[in-house]
């Protein structure tokens, strides 16, 4: 006695996509002359034990899928070749008069079933993490396609996808933002010291970890900068106190720290959560924000790194060392103690590290060696 094909478990099988080819050639054959008592009993019965779903059902791609795994070829293709109009017409003319039952049988279940909820760890997204060497740069485009140029000595972290709420990245050095515009879709940069806010605009942030400043130069729009201090202190962010940056302004936060006299209670709070005596307590770094108004001269100095132009503007040689380490990839030892307090301006396009040292001992002497990549600079 022949065993009858269990259609149900053929079906359910293909679902899953475990079907072999003997198995297909068995579901194709009966689909093609199922008697439609059968299929509308397990129509029913599919409708109300399938949990899955998709929103996106083809029958005449399920039916040449199911064709194509089987083996089975169409009297058309057995004959001649075919061209791609008169394939597909073919195609219609064979399977149109089944695939219509194969949807109802199936597909028309697995498609109108309610979609099943989506674990959390599913909807998280990738993150990306560049890093810039010394002496190099380079551009990222994040995926709203805004910009961002990195500066060397830099990192900038973001997700492969946003979220549908705001858009975050996390900066460590120095980067230039153009940010594309979404008023429902903010954007947000957040360093070590302060989150940077914007819905579309373009603005320079430096926050490098070895230096004691954090400045951000606003280019063009509106931004909004808060301190994570105040963000870690207060849940609602509409409460805490924002700084808004206007094009040509440059806002520059300085870590103080030091010995500061702190009231007895300030004292206790501290001994509570640190357990260090209330006579050692010191009061934690304070970020001290200074908003200047500058011209777009000014600006455009701010930012000229990012074409390559070297700008030193009165600064001091122990900050332009920094400066000069993170551009040609070297490491400066000063020797010349008195010499890292004064200051230089000068412009440099593309000049080597020699040229610059060359071009700066003739503001102030000094001496300099080089070996390799170390340079050591000397009193005059």
């Amino acid at each position: 006695m022949e065993t009858k094909p269990n259609i149900k478990g053929l079906l359910e099988k293909f679902r899953q996509g475990s079907t072999s080819a003997d198995e297909l050639q068995i579901l194709y054959g009966i689909l093609k002359n199922a008697d439609k008592s059968e299929l509308d009993a397990i129509t029913d019965q599919t409708w109300s034990e399938v949990s899955d779903t998709n929103g996106e059902i083809d029958s005449m791609l399920l039916m040449e899928t199911t064709r194509k795994r089987a083996g089975i070829k169409l009297k058309a293709e057995e004959e001649i070749p075919l061209t791609r109009s008169e394939k597909i017409r073919s195609l219609y003319i064979e399977i149109l008069k089944y695939a219509a039952i194969f949807l109802v049988a199936f597909a028309f279940a697995w498609f109108f079933k309610p979609a099943p909820s989506i674990s959390t760890a599913q909807l998280k997204p990738n993150f990306y993490k560049v890093k810039v060497a010394y002496g190099s740069k380079t551009t990222i485009e994040l995926p709203d396609s805004s910009v961002v140029i990195l500066n060397s000595g830099s990192s900038l972290s973001y997700p492969d996808r946003f979220e549908a709420g705001s858009r975050t990245v996390v900066l460590n050095g120095e980067a230039f933002f153009e940010v594309k515009k979404n008023k429902h879709r903010p954007f947000y940069v957040k360093t070590n010291d302060i989150t940077i806010r914007v819905l579309g605009t373009k603005f320079n942030v430096k926050s490098y970890p070895d230096e004691n400043t954090t400045e951000t130069t606003l280019v063009s729009g509106k931004v909004e900068i808060l301190r994570n201090s105040d963000l870690d202190q207060k849940a609602n962010t509409k409460t805490v106190a924002t700084i808004v940056l206007r094009p040509n302004q440059k806002a520059i936060f300085t870590r103080e720290t030091g010995n500061t006299i702190l009231k007895e209670q300030e004292k206790e709070e501290i001994k509570e959560k640190t357990n260090i005596p209330a006579q050692k307590a010191i009061a934690p770094p304070l970020l001290v924000a200074n908003i200047a108004d500058q011209n777009k001269a000014k600006t455009e100095i701010d930012i000229a790194w990012k074409n390559n132009k070297l700008i030193l503007n009165n600064d001091r040689f122990k900050d332009i060392i920094k400066k000069l380490e993170r551009w040609y990839n070297v490491q400066i030892t000063l020797q010349n103690q008195q010499l890292g307090d004064v200051r230089f301006s000068a412009k440099f396009d593309g000049e080597s590290v020699t040229d610059v040292l060359n071009a700066l001992k003739l503001i102030e002497p000094f001496h300099y060696e080089i070996n390799k990549s170390n340079i050591t600079i000397l009193k005059y």
